[in-house]
């Protein structure tokens, strides 16, 4: 892959003048900053005031765009202009914009029409004058403050707008399935709108988000700009189960998925005789602990996953025996995932990822493996082919394949909701044995596995046997039918 993933939380600032390094105070204890700025002393003064933060500073010019990618513009979500020069911010934005997978700009503009200027290349763009105005206005009138003035100030409580880019652009605010967050209010032009669930959230909306304050800032950059999410809608930390010695592969397959998604950390519950390796990973090292080798895994997910925020856990994929395979057993992720609330991913060593399968199933679990195959897509910078295997009329019936069709429109639809193009291939036979056929090394498989599904001899789960035969990884997420309204 190239060097164009945005792989952590940084932020470039151009201007190491007051806004700069004000801005730089604020946001280093969340953020990896990185100043630009001609003065050195601006710079030297900057780290005076922050001698315990992480800070990286480069004495140069913030308009060159040479100089904005050793910064790290390919790895930055934003860049932020506040130089005192409106003409050299405007430059900034930019240059900035032109890079191949650039970051959100916002420059710092002192008169309107420079701020027009900003708004004309595409940046964000803040008038200083009427940005401290709002301050003052919301000091006088404290009964009409900001988000950032109400509630427990912890971050739970943010207000967002809706860019083009956003995949909630024309969605209802139940398709967006909040988890651990609500949109509490939409705000469009002078009007409030309430958020019922049937309401369509429109371009240029703003809308009032709350939640954790952990998971939060992620959430607002998904739905203001369609920047990646997963895992975090489920939990913060990637946890690793492997209670036996695994092969290099099987851990660095670990790392590369760590460093592509936006987990906040690794987690490994090893037994004692096989301790994980001593594996850096992007942004920071493995954790380790240990639990009874002798455990089952419903043991496990059950006592342990609960205290660990756990947005994907990870287990080795491995060979299932033929009873299995002929419907006759169940392997053991398959009984996690009738407890698990978040992803399994069936790690087997097929990275690094350079295609996503997505086998065309039930139409909701379908849907949403496609959210998440999305998601994941947008991290790792690769395709997403929706794969309709169709057995032959004459054995499941029209009615099966006109089902299995509408499921691949409504497929389909959910990548022109999130703006992303997938591609289709249509194959006829044996579900389980053509994608089995089709998948192979840098290949993963995003599958809807539907929680308590009764599977026999007669009736086999065909998620399952996907996952059973496939050679690839498997990324599976369970999925819950509704009854009554409830999940």
């Amino acid at each position: 892959m190239g060097d164009n993933r945005k792989t952590g939380r940084r932020v470039l600032i151009v201007g190491a003048g007051q806004t700069g390094r004000g801005l730089a105070r604020v946001l280093s204890e969340n953020w990896e900053i990185a100043v630009l700025d001609f003065d050195p002393e601006k710079l030297e003064r900057l780290r005076r005031e922050l001698p315990e933060r992480k800070l990286e500073l480069f004495a140069k010019d913030g308009t060159s765009l040479l100089n904005l990618k050793e910064a790290g513009l390919e790895s930055a979500e934003w860049l932020v202009a506040t130089t005192s020069n409106d003409d050299v911010n405007i430059e900034a934005c930019r240059v900035a914009l032109s890079a191949q997978n650039p970051p959100t700009t916002i420059g710092v503009a002192r008169r309107a029409p420079q701020r027009d200027k900003l708004k004309e290349i595409g940046a964000e763009a803040i008038l200083r004058p009427d940005a401290v105005a709002v301050l003052i206005k919301n000091r006088i009138e404290r009964a009409h403050q900001v988000a950032s003035g109400v509630g427990l100030g912890q971050g739970e409580i943010l207000e967002i707008p809706i860019l083009r880019s956003s995949p909630a652009v024309d969605a209802r605010v139940q398709d967006l399935k909040a988890r651990r967050w609500l949109v509490g209010a939409i705000y469009r032009g002078e009007r409030y709108v309430v958020p019922h669930g049937d309401v369509v959230i429109r371009e240029g909306d703003r809308l009032l988000l709350t939640g954790e304050p952990e998971i939060l800032p992620y959430i607002a950059d998904y739905l203001r700009a369609g920047v990646a999410r997963f895992p975090l809608q489920y939990g913060v930390r990637t946890v690793v189960l492997a209670l036996g010695e695994q092969p290099e592969a099987f851990w660095s397959e670990v790392g590369y998925v760590a460093e592509r998604t936006r987990a906040r950390s690794v987690r490994a519950l090893t037994g004692k005789s096989s301790p994980p390796p001593e594996t850096a990973l992007g942004r920071g090292v493995l954790e380790s602990q240990l639990v009874n080798a002798t455990d089952d895994l419903l043991t496990i997910v059950r006592r342990d996953l609960p205290g660990l925020d756990c947005g994907c856990l990870v287990l080795p994929k491995e060979d299932v025996g033929f009873w299995t395979r002929a419907g006759l057993g169940r392997a053991a992720f398959a009984e996690g995932l009738e407890v698990l609330s978040c992803p399994l991913l069936l790690a087997g060593g097929s990275h690094p990822y350079r295609r996503i399968l997505l086998p065309v199933l039930g139409l909701d679990a379908s849907v949403l493996a496609a959210e998440l195959a999305i998601d994941l897509a947008r991290q790792i910078d690769v395709g997403v082919t929706a794969v309709m295997v169709t057995p032959p009329p004459f054995i499941v019936g029209q009615e099966a394949v006109a089902a299995q069709k509408e499921t691949l429109r409504a497929i389909m639809e959910v990548g022109a909701l999130y703006h992303i193009k997938l591609d289709s291939l249509s194959l006829e036979g044996n579900p389980a044995r053509e994608i089995a056929r089709l998948s192979g090394p840098g290949d993963l498989l995003v599958v809807g596995i539907e929680a308590g599904k009764r599977t026999s001899f007669f009736r086999p789960d065909s998620a399952l046997q996907i996952v059973y035969r496939s050679p690839s990884s498997v990324l599976a997420i369970p999925y819950r039918k509704r009854r009554h309204g409830t999940v």
